[in-house]
């Protein structure tokens, strides 16, 4: 009876024993995929556990194989001589999203200058605008960890009027083929081109969406440093101009006429072809907060001279010292670019 007993201990032990390290080749295989995700190996160990792990892994694969589509036939990552084999974690790990980042500033330049996306985040979405990677940065924008966004849908992060708006904006993207787009949504710019199959026919399909957002700058500092080549305005919501600082009397040239434009309409000094992009940045501005123009060019007194200039314009509840009819006005910082 003693030996009956003391074989099952042995059993159980031995079970035991094999149930332990079954357990902890699967946390050393769990540990050693975690290292060669493309996340903040700073952040991960904190925030990972086996099932994001896996979602990670999942996302990461199908980054890869959009990725590779998107390469020239001659084109190839595998390493040429057998020394190269050996297993670099942190070679391996991040060699597509390294290419990608390189790659990606090649698509957007020099739409995008490089010191606008330093506050900003890079991104790539496959065709269901399910989010594939993204930078570290995203924290700045979304709050949240890319660990925690990476596999999900991009529409779950954006307001739900935009949904539609951020669809047809795709959907317009890839019947354009390789054109580079921007679209602006409450917090940020979006510049976002196609990724393209890669057999270099006109009827390339697109496979997914590389992007970069820019934090806009009326979310980022309502109050931006101002130097000698720019101006502010202060306008009602319908843009009637109710404020303008003395630098822009000295730009304009309309020391002796100010009194007259204020209460008129900005629209009185742009330029004819450029309204349409100042009535953009009115409407952003008042469906998102906020908004930053493309060019254009406002005139200047009395010669009506052509001045270039950039706008950012921020909605916000004014203070008592700004003397206008309306509890909320649009504030409008011009850089002058010519």
């Amino acid at each position: 009876m003693y030996i009956k007993f003391f074989s099952m201990d042995r059993k159980k032990e031995h079970s035991r024993h094999l149930a332990q390290r079954r357990r902890n080749l699967e946390n050393l295989e769990y540990e050693n995929l975690s290292r060669v995700l493309p996340v903040h190996q700073a952040i991960s160990g904190s925030l990972l556990n086996k099932t994001k792990i896996l979602r990670l892994a999942a996302n990461y694969l199908k980054l890869k194989t959009l990725l590779h589509s998107s390469l020239p036939e001659n084109v190839t990552c595998m390493p040429k001589s057998r020394e190269e084999k050996q297993y670099d974690i942190k070679r391996n790990s991040l060699l597509s999203c390294a290419k990608f980042h390189e790659n990606a500033f090649h698509f957007f330049e020099p739409t995008v200058k490089i010191l606008d996306v330093i506050d900003g985040f890079l991104f790539c979405l496959d065709e269901a605008a399910t989010l594939l990677y993204a930078s570290e940065t995203i924290s700045i924008g979304f709050g949240l960890s890319q660990i925690n966004l990476i596999g999900n849908s991009f529409l779950d992060y954006l307001y739900t009027s935009d949904h539609d708006i951020f669809c047809n904006f795709l959907h317009h993207l890839k019947n354009m083929g390789s054109n580079i787009a921007a679209h602006r949504l409450a917090t940020v710019e979006l510049n976002i081109v196609p990724i393209l199959g890669s057999d270099n026919s006109e009827n390339s399909q697109v496979v997914g969406f590389a992007g970069i957002a820019i934090p806009l700058l009326f979310q980022m500092q309502l109050s931006p440093n101002l130097n000698s080549r720019s101006f502010v305005m202060m306008a009602d919501l319908d843009l009637t101009i109710r404020y303008m600082c003395d630098e822009t009397k000295k730009y304009l040239k309309c020391s002796n006429i100010a009194s007259k434009l204020i209460g008129t309409t900005l629209y009185k000094i742009i330029h004819p072809n450029d309204i349409y992009i100042v009535r953009q940045l009115h409407q952003e501005t008042l469906r998102c907060g906020g908004s930053r123009s493309d060019y254009f060019n406002i005139l200047s007194f009395p010669d009506n001279s052509l001045l270039t200039v950039q706008v950012n314009a921020a909605k916000i509840n004014k203070s008592d010292r700004f003397y206008s009819q309306s509890p909320v006005v649009i504030v409008l910082v011009f850089l002058i670019v010519n």
